[in-house]
């Protein structure tokens, strides 16, 4: 009979052996322990059970199952016997829906004799289980029924509980299938994409299952793995056999021995008896160290050689993104930083030329002016020369008329001379500091135009200094060639100098000829590689003298740079000074004044000669002085203009060749910011390309730099674990190990919990540790399977599908039940009657 499975599968804490919640999801392969159902009625009052089911109450089930109080055993104070109290009974009819109805006040319901059902045979399986652990404790024991026994009794199952109930303690003949087979019912489950457990008898008919259901299904079957061996029966006792007739000798040989009867018989072998089978009829449980899941069918590998696959894809991409990132990054950095460097180069040399430019202009303005000034500068000479000739012949006269008045003028003006000698003192301050600034000016310009002659002698130094240093390595190599001509020519004379017959070296015979050309060819060699050496040595000493040169011109740029800056800052100084003397000077000259006005009174018109005469020569000078100035503006003006035209041609000859290295600089810039562009698009595309298989790898949407090593770490570990499990799939997978340990590889676990299908017996699929639910359960030959195993999948499915059919089945007896109390019950179905054809 199928059941739809429970639209709401829920979670439930399981029991472990202390009665504690362990928050695991309902499975058997939870460690917990289970007996099997001691409350089945016996094969009769089945028969009779179904025969009067249809016309009894659901309450009158409750009469089958047994007090268990019965029960020799008690029940330990760690297991829980709490029961859920819920009242539902079965529907006549399988296809329509079940209602509950009222029970009747004095019989128990479904789920109470379930509960009191697997309440007696957690007993019977405990008390199993310690007989069993004081012999052994290596061995899987009976742990995967009492987990499941608690679980049903607990409620903590992933169907429908109350029919769970109703099939244990009141199967009906509807509720087995006994003409559909297996392969059919495993094939429907598995086109409704549903998770299949298969429980059958054996180890053999589970694997008959699991192959017969195709290459392309994910397949486990849940398989023994190791056993205890079974007891070896004594052999029986042999007669003592008579001594051999020989010993061994020395070293290992054979030696009879002397006989001393007549009668020898020869040794002959005693015919041992042929050992019989062992045949093992202990329960698995009691035998049984570990259970392996086993992959069957090609789909496992497939799958795990294609996932396999996939992660080296997409750990080749995502060692690939971070290096395209990195490329990306740094192409897009070295173009804008090339981009930059070319701008600004490109600026500079735009600027230049303005500059330049503004430069000529300037030159060419300053040709124009200073030679309009030396136009007017000598003009102006002309004009002092002519007015020079009538101030100086008047003052001639004049200062004859003065010298006789001078005695008189001299006592007039000694009153003024203290005050005139602070004026002279003054004066001759302000002419000191005038010379002074003079002087700094002039050096000032002379460092100027040095400096600039020194600027534009250093190309021309520095051309010398290379090529000079080109030309002592050149004479340097000829040298060392010219050497080494010498050198084979001298070992070539030696080579022939040894080869000379006695009589040629003691010169009683005449030499070879070849001798004396090998002879005049070393001298030669020698006078050209002296030659060469000497050329070398002058070569040397030229470039040794250009180089100092050009480090006299390097070093006096330098140096010019701060003596310019002194001068100038000298004639800052000066100019400061004048200034202040100036005004002094004016309040000494106002106090002279006003004394030699008291003087020129009291002498009154005898000054008035000596001053007229004074200031025809004070004219006649200050003309004298001016022509002087011309004659200096003039020459100054010439020189300046000779300059200037240098100046401007020199300019100009500079502007064209700065704008021919512009454009031919353009050019270039152009074409590497062209080259940079298409690798940086090759870049980004490329990169754009990892980014998406890395983001297509991660799940979609942005990924985060910094989880790409745990990313590959994890694939990797992916891609070790599935290598391990592809060796390994043959031999299985463990799942459960002696005394319940959990084994490190969880893959056994993996495989349960995402199969289609497993197959196993009911003692393998209780002894898994796989937190595992299914949609159906299969149970071949359900007239097979006592209630603990049938529990053992039931739990753990939504639905389940009851197929029998055979009469002689039966729950196996095994020798480890004998003399245990309630023990009879495993031997029992629920389902036998109902599964009889």
């Amino acid at each position: 009979m199928e059941h739809p499975p429970e639209p709401d599968s829920r979670k439930h804490d399981v029991l472990d052996d202390a009665g504690e919640p362990s928050s695991q999801e309902t499975t058997a392969d939870s460690p917990t322990e289970a007996l099997p159902l001691p409350g089945a009625p016996a094969p009769d009052a089945e028969e009779k059970a179904v025969e009067e089911k249809a016309a009894e109450e659901p309450a009158a089930a409750s009469d089958t199952a047994p007090d268990a109080a019965t029960s020799p055993l008690p029940v330990p104070d760690d297991v829980t016997t709490e029961v859920e109290a819920m009242v539902a009974d079965a529907s006549d009819e399988a296809d329509t829906p079940e209602e509950p109805d009222e029970p009747e006040a004095d019989g128990p319901s479904v789920r109470e004799m379930a509960a009191e059902a697997c309440k007696a045979l957690i007993e019977v399986y405990e008390g199993l289980e310690r007989r069993l652990r004081e012999k052994d404790t290596k061995v899987l024991g009976w742990s995967g029924q009492l987990a499941a026994l608690r679980a049903m009794r607990d409620g903590r199952i992933a169907g429908d509980a109350e029919e769970l109930a109703r099939l244990l303690v009141a199967a009906e003949a509807q509720d087995v299938t006994r003409d559909v087979p297996v392969g059919e019912a495993v094939q429907e489950a598995l086109r409704e994409g549903e998770r299949t457990l298969v429980l059958a008898p054996t180890e053999a008919r589970a694997e008959e299952i699991a192959r017969a259901a195709g290459e392309n299904v994910l397949t486990v079957l849940v398989a023994t793995a190791a056993e205890e061996p079974p007891p070896v029966p004594e052999p029986p006792s042999a007669q003592p056999a008579e001594a051999p007739l020989r010993e061994d000798g020395a070293n290992r040989t054979v030696e009879f021995r002397p006989v001393t009867s007549v009668e020898v018989t020869r040794p002959q072998e005693v015919p041992q008896p042929e050992p019989a089978e062992i045949k093992d009829d202990r329960a698995p449980e009691a035998r049984v160290l570990s259970v392996v899941a086993r992959p069957l069918g090609e789909a496992w590998p497939n799958s795990w050689a294609e996932e396999a696959r996939k992660l080296q894809r997409a750990l080749m991409w995502l060692e690939q993104w971070p290096r395209d990132q990195a490329l990306l990054e740094s192409l897009k950095t070295a173009r804008e930083r090339r981009r930059q460097e070319l701008d600004a180069e490109l600026a500079g040399l735009a600027a230049r030329i303005e500059e330049m430019r503004a430069a000529v202009e300037a030159a060419e303005q300053a040709v124009v002016r200073t030679a309009a000034e030396a136009e007017r500068l000598e003009a102006a000479q002309a004009e002092v020369v002519a007015e020079l000739e009538g101030p100086r012949a008047e003052a001639q006269r004049l200062q004859r008329e003065a010298d006789a008045k001078a005695e008189e003028a001299g006592r007039l003006t000694r009153t003024a001379e203290a005050t005139l000698a602070r004026c002279n003192a003054l004066e001759e301050r302000n002419a000191q500091a005038r010379t002074e600034l003079q002087a700094a000016q002039q050096e000032e310009e002379t460092l100027t135009v040095d400096l600039a002659r020194a600027r534009d002698d250093l190309p021309g130094a520095i051309e010398s200094a290379e090529r000079l240093a080109a030309e002592s390595a050149a004479a340097d190599a000829e040298g060392h060639t010219r050497y080494y001509r010498l050198a084979a020519a001298e070992s070539a004379l030696s080579a022939r100098r040894r080869k000379r017959s006695l009589g040629q070296r003691l010169h009683v015979a005449p030499p070879p000829p070849e001798l004396k050309d090998l002879r005049a060819e070393v001298k030669a060699l020698t006078r050209e590689a002296d030659e060469a050496a000497k050329r070398a040595a002058q070569a040397k000493d030229a470039a040794e003298r250009a180089q100092t040169y050009r480090t006299q011109l390097e070093a006096f740029l330098h140096e010019g740079a701060a003596r310019l800056t002194a001068a100038q800052e000298a004639q800052r100084q000066l100019a400061a000074e004048l200034s202040r003397l100036a005004k002094e000077r004016t309040a000494a000259t106002a106090d002279h004044q006003e004394k030699a006005q008291r003087a020129a009174e009291a002498v009154n018109l005898a000054t008035q000669a000596s001053t007229l005469a004074a200031n025809a020569r004070r004219i006649a000078q200050e003309i004298e002085g001016r022509l002087a100035v011309a004659r200096r503006e003039y020459e100054t003006a010439r020189a300046a203009h000779d300059h200037a035209r240098a100046e401007a041609e020199a300019a100009v000859a500079r502007v064209a060749e700065t704008e021919a290295l512009l454009a031919r600089r353009r050019g270039e810039a152009e074409e590497e910011l062209s080259v940079r562009s298409g690798e940086f698009e090759a870049a980004t595309a490329a990169e754009a390309r990892s980014r998406g298989n890395v983001e297509e790898i991660c799940g979609g949407g942005p990924v985060d730099p910094d989880v790409l090593a745990t990313r590959q770490r994890s694939a990797m570990a992916r891609i070790e674990r599935l290598t391990s499990q592809l060796n390994r799939a043959e031999d299985g997978f463990p799942v459960s190990g002696p005394t319940g340990e959990v084994p490190s590889d969880d893959t056994g676990d993996v495989l349960l919990r995402t199969a289609a299908l497993v197959c196993g017996t009911p003692f393998t699929v209780g002894a898994t540790r796989a937190d595992a639910e299914f949609d159906t359960l299969v149970v071949a030959g359900a007239g097979a399977v006592n209630e603990a195993d049938f529990l053992v999948g039931a739990v753990q499915a939504r639905r389940w599908v009851l197929l029998g059919g055979g009469a002689d089945e039966a729950p196996p007896a095994h020798p480890e039940y004998e003399g245990h109390a309630g023990a009879d019950r495993l031997a029992r179905s629920p389902f036998a009657a109902a599964s009889r054809p």
